[in-house]
C-alpha cells in the first residue's frame, strides 16, 4: 500500500477548501449583482408610476388632456402628447393618448414600457 505524506494531504485539503470558498464567493457576488439590478429596476418603475400619477391626477380633475400634458411639459405630435421627463438623472419618455373621454398614459425608459394606465375623467 502506498503511503501519502501528511504535507500532500494538507495541500489537497487546502486546495479543496479554496475551491469551495471560491464557489461561495462567486455565488455571493452574483446575488449582490442581481439585487442591485432589481433595485435599479424598482427605482425606475417607481419613478414611472410617479410621472404617470401626476398626469393622471391632472386629467382626472377636469378631463382636459392639454392640462395633463402641460403639467409634464408634453408637446403634441402625430398621435398624442409626448414628453421627456428627467427623474433621478434618467430620462423617461411619456406618451399621452386621448381616446374619447379617456387618456392612456405610457411611461418608457429607453425601449422598455415601464408603466401604462388608462384614466377616465370624473
Amino acid at each position: 500500500m502506498l503511503k501519502r505524506s501528511p504535507a500532500l494531504m494538507m495541500l489537497l485539503e487546502l486546495a479543496a477548501m479554496l475551491l469551495v470558498f471560491s464557489l461561495c464567493a462567486a455565488v455571493t457576488v452574483r446575488l449582490f449583482f442581481e439585487a442591485r439590478t432589481m433595485m435599479v429596476q424598482s427605482r425606475r418603475i417607481g419613478a414611472a408610476v410617479e410621472i404617470a400619477q401626476i398626469a393622471a391626477e391632472c386629467y382626472r380633475l377636469d378631463g382636459n388632456a392639454e392640462d395633463a400634458a402641460r403639467e409634464i411639459s408634453a408637446v403634441w405630435d402625430a398621435d398624442g402628447y409626448r414628453a421627456v421627463v428627467n427623474r433621478d438623472g434618467e430620462a423617461f419618455t411619456v406618451h399621452l393618448q386621448p381616446r374619447g373621454d379617456e387618456l392612456q398614459i405610457s411611461v418608457w425608459f429607453q425601449a422598455e414600457n415601464l408603466y401604462e394606465i388608462t384614466v377616465a375623467s370624473i
